[in-house]
């Protein structure tokens, strides 16, 4: 939520670029620190800056891309992004398992070096590109909380992160200790998730022509309980992974979906759309574990 007045003041480029060079630092002290507490609270703060890239970032593609092409270039960004989380998990169990956590952190840190120079040499290329004039600053609160819209896109988002994370969350402990696999083995399962979703956003298109983008929320909806229900219905390595693959799918539909419709709620206060989105979304899937594991 702080980052939307921010880019809209300074620009989507430029907050991009900062919260990605505090997040590059913030992340490799958390591989230097050697005590828990303030390895906590760096983690808090790297999380704080993590958060400015992703809202922001769509909200600039909302920028570039006419709403025609957007549902597609919006799932084939966040096809990167479900990879990158499914690499994480792979990474981040091989390395806890031969080496340390540090490395990972260092690693980590170092990576985003090259992401930041790229985006130094985009800001000069593109920031005069941002679009128009921004609405006034409460007024775009005003505009996005009176509109009935707004609070049914912010609303079905929220479920979907409750119920989607409520139960994607414990998938890889269901792994563990019903099929007994290793967590090396969950992380590489986990894998064919980012492959629907790759799939799933290069597919996007095609798919609205025939259902229209009013239906595409309920559709990919119905493919992640489809994906739920496989996984349950028989213990097995093999419905496991095809959940993981349905799910990937499901998500790409709905989500990228829902992500459009808030990119075009407010388009001279994108970033202020956005960032309500991705709070509604956290919200809910920060919510959904806690509950849904309180229910199981």
């Amino acid at each position: 939520m702080v980052y939307a007045p921010i880019a809209e003041k300074i620009g989507k480029m430029s907050t991009i670029l900062l919260a990605l060079c505090l997040f590059g630092l913030g992340t490799i002290f958390c591989g230097i620190i050697h005590i828990f507490s303030w390895l906590l609270v760096l983690r808090f703060i790297t999380g704080m800056f993590a958060a400015g890239i992703m809202p922001t970032t769509l909200a600039q593609i909302g920028d570039r891309f006419e709403i025609q092409r957007r549902p597609e270039a919006i799932a084939f960004f966040m096809s990167f992004s479900t990879s990158g989380q499914a690499m994480g998990v792979v990474i981040g169990g091989l390395v806890a398992q031969f080496f340390t956590y540090r490395i990972l952190f260092l690693v980590l840190g170092a990576a985003c070096i090259p992401g930041i120079l790229l985006l130094i040499r985009e800001r000069r290329e593109r920031e005069s590109l941002e679009g128009a004039q921004p609405t006034p600053f409460l007024q775009r609160y005003r505009m996005l909380l009176g509109n009935r819209r707004s609070w049914m896109i912010y609303g079905l988002v929220f479920c979907e992160g409750l119920i989607f994370y409520g139960g994607f969350t414990f998938l890889g402990a269901y792994g563990v200790s019903v099929l007994h696999l290793s967590y090396l083995v969950i992380g590489l399962l986990t894998a064919t998730y980012s492959v629907g979703g790759f799939v799933g956003s290069r597919t996007i298109t095609s798919v609205l022509k025939r259902l229209g983008t009013s239906m595409m929320p309920a559709f990919g909806a119905l493919l992640m309980i489809a994906g739920f229900g496989v996984i349950w219905s028989w213990a097995s390595v093999i419905t496991l992974t095809m959940g993981f693959i349905i799910l990937g799918f499901g998500y790409s539909y709905c989500h990228s979906t829902l992500q459009t419709f808030a990119t075009d709620l407010l388009p001279n206060g994108r970033a202020t759309a956005v960032s309500f989105f991705a709070f509604s979304l956290f919200l809910g899937s920060g919510l959904g574990p806690v509950l849904i594991g309180r229910v199981f």
